[in-house]
């Protein structure tokens, strides 16, 4: 075996030499990483900048219910019911699922009086085509949609044309 001569003096001059640049870095590091954890944490306690729901649309080729998952932004002044419904209406974003309503079809008024949700739609969505699901089953397929993302909403009361859709 050869002997590996090693100079200590010279390694500890090396590291003595060395340890301030390293302090340095590592205090850069951890200075940045704490500015990056402050600025996370005030994102999260300011109040979200969006919020997650999910849709149920029915799928063109099974009558079974596929889920969607949706990110909204906060807007001022627009209820996220509101939003949420006007969303619903306009459809699936995929191509595989049915309309619950006929393309066109416009939300009136959408309001929240204590637990009940009072929606009106435009007449459009009286009339069921190939690409949307039958008027019942968008009915209850709508109702299924509020009651699962909103949990105060007890009582769903939907118009069309200013009639109440156990009229039709």
């Amino acid at each position: 075996m050869k002997k590996i001569d090693i100079d200590k003096d010279k390694i500890i001059n090396t590291v003595n030499r060395n340890a301030p640049r390293i302090k340095t870095a590592t205090f850069f590091i951890c200075f940045a990483l704490f500015i990056v954890y402050a600025f996370s944490m005030i994102m999260y306690l300011s109040g979200d900048y969006t919020y997650r729901k999910t849709f149920m649309f029915e799928g063109l080729d099974k009558k079974a219910l596929y889920v969607e998952s949706r990110y909204y932004p906060y807007v001022k002044n627009v209820d996220k019911i509101q939003l949420y419904v006007e969303e619903l209406v306009l459809g699936p974003v995929g191509n595989r699922y049915k309309n619950l309503f006929e393309p066109g079809t416009k939300v009136v008024s959408c309001f929240v009086r204590g637990h009940d949700l009072y929606v009106e739609l435009s007449r459009e969505a009286l009339y069921p085509s190939v690409t949307t699901s039958a008027f019942d089953d968008s009915v209850r397929i709508f109702e299924k949609n509020i009651l699962r993302n909103f949990k105060k909403i007890s009582k769903i009361h939907l118009y069309i044309e200013g009639k109440k859709v156990g009229e039709f």
